[in-house]
């Protein structure tokens, strides 16, 4: 009886062999988001500030394709969406498009004073839900920021919203976090929250199980912050920012995802830099491009992996940047969108159910 002994690799070796592993695992995952994407559309959602409920509310759907971007027609990429009957005694209301998440869409209503109302909306059944009313809507209470996130241990989409709480003797913040899967609203106890100020309409993204807001310091205005909360542990925590970094503008900054990874928009009249994330704790930076422009952008969303739609601030125009090829293209569209009124999702559509009683039409 032959006994077969385990061959005895060097270790030189063995680093080698890990090494591959590793940078093949990385080329796997690397496919895989490509295909992802690939799969994805770009959703564009065109608000006014003021919304009469004599007209619809535009969504408009631009297809993915994988050639360079081509002239589409109104009918190709524009559907109109009928607000619920339950805002028909509002003459009016400010409207905003908070997130996505799997194929949900969350939008926030100013349907009362001082209050930030939330429908999610999924755009491939026409289905929406409107979010049950909060047990923090006080005459001293009002509403700052709305975020949508999605838990995967709890397979539950949640809605987060941020309130300003004035007691009688002093002024803090207070958070929410409705959950889909109760339809209920909970008060979140231990966030940090009082240690920072929000603004309005203060949330940035969502991403990888974390919330991320833009905030100051309470004790120091001028500081302006990001900041992480994890899904999970509810807290508020600073995410550090690239050196000589301005985030303090809100028409001049932005956070997207990128090939995976968080990434700071930064934008002057004549540049737009690009900071990718390294570490998800927000520990590193690198810089990963400069782009010269020639008037002011906002930057909307990643797309194809590598292009980077913006709105051209005086235009109005939609411009795709090839960050890989450094090529800017015009995404041609007829009829341009309001001015600054676009947001725009990297979008995959769901046939999940969000447990609406109505359908819009």
């Amino acid at each position: 009886m032959e006994l077969h002994s385990k061959p005895v690799i060097p270790e030189y070796l063995e680093k080698i062999i890990r090494y591959s592993c590793s940078k093949w695992r990385e080329k796997v995952k690397l496919a895989m988001c490509t295909e992802m994407l690939s799969r994805m559309e770009v959703l564009f959602i065109n608000l006014a500030m003021t919304i009469s409920l004599s007209e619809a509310l535009m969504v408009s759907l631009k297809p993915h394709v994988g050639l360079s971007p081509q002239e589409y027609s109104e009918g190709d990429w524009k559907c109109e969406v009928a607000l619920p009957t339950s805002f028909k005694e509002a003459n009016n209301m400010g409207a905003a498009g908070i997130g996505h998440c799997n194929g949900i869409l969350c939008l926030s209503f100013e349907h009362r004073p001082r209050s930030k109302e939330v429908i999610l909306y999924n755009p491939a059944t026409r289905e929406f839900k409107r979010v049950p009313d909060s047990v923090m809507r006080l005459q001293s209470s009002y509403a700052l920021a709305v975020g949508m996130g999605y838990d995967p241990k709890t397979d539950d989409f949640k809605v987060v919203r941020i309130w300003s709480v004035d007691t009688g003797v002093y002024t803090t913040n207070r958070v929410e976090e409705y959950a889909l899967s109760t339809d209920s609203w909970t008060r979140l106890y231990n966030t940090n929250a009082r240690d920072f100020l929000f603004g309005d309409d203060c949330f940035a993204l969502f991403f990888k199980g974390t919330y991320y807001w833009w905030a100051s310091k309470h004790r120091d205005k001028s500081s302006s912050v990001i900041l992480g909360m994890d899904i999970g542990d509810e807290v508020f925590n600073v995410v550090s920012v690239p050196d000589k970094v301005d985030i303090s503008k809100p028409n001049g900054r932005s956070l997207a995802v990128w090939r995976e990874s968080v990434c700071l928009i930064c934008c002057s009249c004549t540049c737009v830099d690009i900071w990718v994330m390294m570490m998800e704790d927000g520990f590193g930076w690198w810089k990963m491009q400069s782009i010269r422009v020639l008037e002011e952008v906002k930057p909307l969303v990643f797309w194809k992996g590598s292009e980077l739609l913006m709105e051209m601030m005086w235009s109005g125009k939609i411009n795709s940047y090839d960050v890989d090829k450094e090529k800017i293209e015009n995404v041609k569209m007829e009829g341009n969108p309001v001015r600054f009124s676009s947001q725009a999702v990297n979008y995959v559509a769901t046939l999940v159910s969000i447990k609406g009683d109505n359908y819009l039409t």
